[in-house]
């Protein structure tokens, strides 16, 4: 088994103020729990897509491997999966958003990826470029239908123009591995009705297909939410991203319990006694109505801290209180207001590890306070966030996580 990585950030000795912890450990737990909802013909397909939601694609993707349990991982651009070739990664690699121009088909063809191809034209740009180069034999298709979504797909009524393209003498060569589709609303109990149009058409859909082509696709149209909601519509293989990092709460119904399989810390850099009326932060934004001992950490917006938890909208966790942010969010500080935490010395809070979501700090809260969803905030956790990944021989409390370890 190839080791894992252990840093997202190659030089492991430059001070990293700010850690993402990802647990392994947590991860398969939760896979698991996925598995157990599916057949034992049903393939798992894992999204890496955006750096794997901001945990690291290599080091999840090879992680992924490394299960067994994966048997596709799907990225959004070529050089996604080019990150992965060069990480060692083996697993076939489903490429949802190629621009149709020479770079991307030769990236395909070199470190075979396997494109998605949503549009007519787009199909014609790569039989052309194939034809242009003299390049007969080429990676795996896969054929991308919008049934309601109304992003990218073909139409139900492209699909002649699409078979008789594949069909083309020159193209007998190229393979299409599977057709899919992507429900809008999987995960909405008032869409259901909507949801079961989406999959009729794509069944259609891919019924076409595979009598115009000769022979059968692998079909998968649900994502996480699809897959626990709608297991009627499994088919050949569902597509597992967020769900396996056990943040969202609307899994919990379905699969509990998850685990929390990844956390955000940051450090405190300086305390300092400030008096009653003073304020803190850009435009006197915080003003504190007692003496009080404000912290300031080594994490501001530049990192993914978003702005909306500055004044007291947001907390984080210390000495197991729960202390708010006070001014606002700053580019690369935050302050907060520590006066509530009992300690026999306040210097003693110096290079304190304060947690900004967790196992005690929940990233949906944090997420509502900040008006957005869990995987917007994570998959925009900055690069001068360090990555540490809890590999699985290390002990871990599987039922009741304490603070990360390294």
């Amino acid at each position: 088994m190839r080791p894992l990585c252990t840093r997202l950030i190659d030089t492991d000795e430059c001070s990293c103020p700010s850690t993402m912890y990802i647990d392994f450990n947590a991860m398969r737990h939760n896979l698991e729990k996925f598995q157990n909802v599916l057949s034992s013909t049903t393939k798992i397909m894992m999204m890496v897509k955006a750096s794997a939601y901001g945990a690291g694609i290599e080091q999840i993707s090879q992680w992924a491997e490394n299960t067994g349990k994966i048997d596709y991982l799907g990225v959004v651009y070529a050089v996604e999966g080019v990150k992965l070739r060069k990480a060692g990664v083996t697993l076939p690699v489903m490429v949802i958003n190629i621009y149709g121009i020479d770079i991307d088909f030769e990236t395909c063809r070199m470190y075979n990826l396997e494109p998605v191809i949503y549009s007519i034209s787009l199909l014609k740009q790569l039989v052309h470029w194939l034809k242009e180069n003299d390049q007969g034999t080429f990676p795996n298709l896969h054929i991308k239908m919008n049934t309601g979504m109304n992003r990218l797909g073909l139409e139900f009524e492209e699909l002649p123009e699409l078979l008789a393209i594949l069909s083309d003498c020159f193209c007998c060569s190229l393979t299409v591995k599977s057709i899919y589709s992507h429900a809008a609303a999987s995960d909405d109990p008032q869409e259901d009705r909507y949801t079961n149009e989406q999959a009729n058409l794509f069944i259609s859909s891919a019924s076409a297909m595979e009598q115009g082509l000769g022979y059968p696709l692998l079909k998968h149209i649900c994502n996480s939410m699809g897959t626990l909601r709608h297991p009627q519509f499994h088919f050949d293989m569902v597509r597992i991203g967020g769900g396996l990092y056990g943040a969202a709460t609307c899994f919990l119904p379905y699969l509990a319990p998850l685990l929390t399989a990844i956390s955000l810390t940051s450090t405190i850099t300086q305390v300092r006694r400030v008096k009653k009326g003073s304020t803190i932060g850009y435009n006197r934004r915080g003003l504190v109505n007692r003496d009080s001992l404000i912290g300031i950490i080594s994490i501001g917006y530049a990192d993914g801290l978003k702005r909306h938890l500055g004044n007291g909208h947001g907390h984080v966790w210390i000495h197991n209180c729960r202390v708010p942010f006070i001014g606002s969010i700053c580019m690369d500080y935050a302050m907060i207001d520590l006066t509530d935490v009992s300690v026999e010395n306040e210097h003693e809070l110096q290079n304190e590890s304060v947690e900004i979501f967790g196992h005690h700090i929940n990233i949906e809260e944090v997420a509502k306070q900040c008006d957005t969803i869990v995987f917007e905030f994570i998959s925009t956790i900055g690069q001068r966030v360090r990555r540490v990944y809890i590999n699985e021989n290390q002990s871990t409390n599987l039922t009741s996580p304490g603070d990360p370890v390294v």
